[in-house]
Order: structure tokens, then sequence, then C-alpha cells
């Protein structure tokens, strides 16, 4: 059903994200500047009935930290941007908001934490700074923890851990078996576009202890998934679905579906096994 007070410009601006509470209970819709873009906001609504309303937030990406926070990326182009965490449960004209990671020399990019509760954002466009388009950073539990509590916040550039370069460091999360999958492109720097990346778990792992950042290069690492070779333009999004194990990769109104054949595997399975329209229009389900 239709959200109140929203302000969202229709079509290839639509929501920049969607995200539903580890309860299952609640939705978090980043607004993506509006029809002006520049009226940023996030909402959030109760699923039974969608009760709610908008917070004034910058934002790119999104993750739920717990039923409460929620963590945003985001910042004014131009300037660093940051992570923060917004308290769902403040008042919607004056939310609490804390600054989690600060000084990201670039545009925002996405977020995502794993297992183990380590925070993962990146660099999603070059900017001042270290850094270069595609970083994505690991940060320790207890660090971010803190800065959520009202320490310091964590300075991007010269603290966490470098776990690869790769793309653009968009659309950040983490399958079952533990492997990072990572989605955007970059288009003015390295030239990596027109894939999504699955970084294997083992590699993250040993990022994690100080064994260096993952090779993106090495297939054996980092494998790419790109299910429209006749286009090599493509941005895509990839989103992970915990209840049926599929990693969605999806381009525009199209998304296409790779199953994990087995729980614990780290490798997707490589043959072509058929081609599904969805009920939904528009949706195209590729299982590979």
């Amino acid at each position: 059903g239709p959200l109140a007070g929203a302000d969202v410009s229709p079509g290839a601006f639509a929501p920049a994200f969607v995200r539903v509470s580890p309860d299952g209970s609640r939705i978090a819709v980043g607004n993506n500047g509006g029809v002006s873009f520049g009226n940023f906001q996030v909402g959030v609504f109760d699923l039974n009935g969608l009760n709610g309303g908008w917070y004034p937030a910058d934002h790119f990406d999104a993750a739920w930290i717990d039923n409460q926070q929620l963590a945003l990326t985001g910042g004014t182009f131009g300037q660093p941007a940051r992570v923060i965490a917004l308290d769902t449960v403040s008042p919607f004209a004056t939310p609490t908001i804390q600054t989690l990671i600060e000084g990201i020399g670039g545009g925002s990019a996405g977020v995502a934490f794993d297992a183990q509760g380590n925070l993962y954002t990146g660099n999603g466009f070059d900017g001042a700074g270290t850094s270069d388009t595609g970083w994505v950073k690991a940060f320790d539990a207890g660090d971010w923890q803190a800065a959520l509590s009202g320490g310091a916040a964590i300075d991007f550039e010269a603290e966490g851990t470098l776990i690869v370069d790769v793309l653009s460091a968009g659309a950040l999360g983490f399958d079952a078996a533990g492997n990072l999958h990572v989605g955007g492109g970059d288009f003015s720097g390295s030239g990596e576009f027109g894939f999504a990346a699955l970084v294997r778990a083992g590699e993250v792992q040993s990022a994690l202890g100080g064994g260096g950042a993952v090779n993106a290069a090495n297939p054996n690492a980092v494998r790419r998934l790109d299910p429209d070779t006749a286009n090599g333009f493509n941005f895509y999004d990839v989103n992970f679905n915990a209840v049926t194990g599929e990693l969605y990769v999806r381009e525009g109104s199209t998304v296409y579906s790779y199953v994990v054949p087995e729980p614990g595997t780290l490798t997707l399975m490589a043959m072509l096994a058929g081609t599904v329209v969805a009920r939904r229009r528009g949706t195209k389900r590729l299982r590979c």
C-alpha cells in the first residue's frame, strides 16, 4: 500500500533502498532525494498497517543494526562521506543520529554486517584521501559499537581493514556461506563494470586476519557474475535472500537469480539450468 507522506520520484530514481528489520515487523525506505533530488528522507513503517513516518537524513544505502538502529551511508557530493546510525524510535522531526564512520574520501557506498558483527563499507566514488573507488573496508564490531554508544567516530581512511578493491563498493552484503557480494561499477577509475562480484568467504577471513587485501583479478578469489553479457555497461545491484538461498543480481527492472546448490558451498553452479519469467511484470529470473 501507499506510504503516507512519501516524496519519491518515479522511474529510475525511485527509492534508494527498502530494508526489512531483523524481526520482520518494519521496513526502512530511502526516498533518494525525492522529486527535487534535494529532500533526502528515510521512512520507517510498520508492515502491519504501514504506520510510520519520515526522518530527514542523507542516504545512499542502509542496513539494520538491530530492530531499532539503522546504519546509513551518505554525505554531500564533493565532501567526505560517512556512516551514521539512525535511532528509528526517536521523533521523526528530531531524529537521534550517531556517526559511526567518518572521513570517507569520496562518495558513499554500500553497508553490511558479517556474522561476527563487523561493519563493512566503502568508497563509492574517488575524491580526497588515500582510498580509491571500490575500496571495501571492515571495521571491528567493538570499535563501531563504541562509536554508537557515544564514543569518537572511526576514521575511514586511517582505520579499519582493507578487504578488497572492486567495482564501486556498492550493494554490499553476505550470503549464508559468508561470501561477500559487491555491486556497482567504477566507470572513471579502474574500468571495472559490467559484472557483480562474489568475494569468497575464505578470502574475506584471510584479509580480516591480516593476510592483505583480496586480489580482485584472481578468479579463484573473486567470482565475477555477469548474467547479461550482451551489455558491457551494466551497473548491478546484488541482494541475498536468506530464506530461499538465492543471490539476486539486478539491472534496472530485470532480476537474475543465482542459486547456491547446498549450504556451505562456496561456489555457484556454473551451468545454465533454465529461465523462468516471474509473476511480477518486468522481472526475469535466470537460474544458474
